[in-house]
């Protein structure tokens, strides 16, 4: 993850514009996100080998805005003399750090828009910085803004209800990722169709581009050793 999209430099000799990271982790019944996923995304981070100035953090979800939480951050150290031996010294301290992780339990919501318009807010808290979102979520929403898992109302409505929430996000000139988005059926949802996926797929489509992240991927695997992050924004 990250590796292939210049966190290292953007040209030859020409230090890499600091990058900010939000990963927004779904806890819900239905989606995938545990300690494993959010590890493989702060270990991909680290062996980046990210510039001084950037950052990862992690934002679980809950059913609404007051219950996103943040629950995890690295900040790259700054440069100065011994450089390898402080970089190797601050790799090994996370790995620490993740392996006493535990997130919160499962619950039968998911204000995935909600973890979205918090992360949002933070990433465009930074200036001079190349900002990031990553969605590790299935996209069931279930929370004020409507029971995705029961009904998925078309885009136009979707778009409708975030903006009734006050929940349409602000990501313009943010590269976006959604990983997570599987076809299954749960115990929440044991009759979930392909219908429903095509459906849910074309909401969210839609909502990101009202957001102003338009094209954003929606993948099923967060596959963190590759190159998942969308090519630099081009302002």
């Amino acid at each position: 993850l990250l590796a292939g999209v210049g966190l290292l430099r953007t040209c030859e000799g020409t230090p890499a514009t600091p990058k900010l990271v939000a990963v927004v982790c779904d806890r819900s019944t239905s989606a995938t996100c545990d300690e494993a996923t959010v590890g493989g995304a702060v270990r991909a981070f680290v062996n980046a080998n990210p510039p001084p100035g950037s950052a990862i953090e992690i934002y679980v979800t809950g059913c609404d805005l007051p219950d996103v939480e943040k629950v995890y951050e690295v900040v790259v150290p700054p440069p100065g003399p011994g450089m390898a031996a402080r970089r190797k010294k601050w790799r090994e301290g996370e790995d620490g750090r993740l392996a006493s992780l535990r997130l919160s339990a499962r619950r039968p919501c998911s204000g995935i828009a909600a973890g979205v318009f918090k992360a949002a807010v933070r990433l465009h808290e930074q200036d001079r910085v190349d900002r990031v979102l990553i969605v590790v979520s299935d996209l069931r929403e279930v929370s004020s803004v409507g029971n995705l898992e029961k009904r998925v109302p078309t885009p136009k409505k979707f778009v409708e209800s975030l903006r009734r929430e006050g929940l349409l996000a602000n990501l313009a000139g943010v590269q976006v990722l959604t990983c997570g988005v599987h076809d299954r059926a749960t115990p929440d949802v044991p009759r979930w169709t392909a219908a429903k996926s095509r459906a849910l797929r074309a909401a969210w489509t839609v909502a990101f581009a009202a957001m102003g992240a338009p094209n954003a991927p929606l993948r099923e695997t967060c596959a963190w050793t590759e190159s998942i992050v969308p090519a630099p924004v081009v302002r």
